[in-house]
């Protein structure tokens, strides 16, 4: 099963992330850039970024990460894959 897109990333991910999230078992929504590149860095997958429109919440960009299925799940990843 597919994992339902956030609703800020709906108009950033095209039609070849649509496929390639066949093979993603869960998301998460980085709001800080460091912690996605230290999971992108540990296994994860970089499915889309976006502005954040709400400017007190994390940086300026925010990160959809996702989690291929079958990946094993580090001490880090498990911060944002529990």
């Amino acid at each position: 099963m597919t994992p339902k897109i956030p609703k800020e990333f709906r108009d950033r991910v095209g039609d070849q992330s649509v496929v390639a999230l066949r093979d993603i078992e869960r998301l998460h929504i980085c709001r800080h850039v460091s912690d996605a590149d230290g999971a992108i860095s540990s296994g994860a997958v970089l499915i889309a970024v976006t502005p954040n429109k709400k400017k007190d919440d994390g940086d300026a960009f925010w990160c959809l990460i996702g989690l291929r299925r079958g990946t094993k799940i580090t001490p880090y990843l498990s911060n944002f894959f529990p």
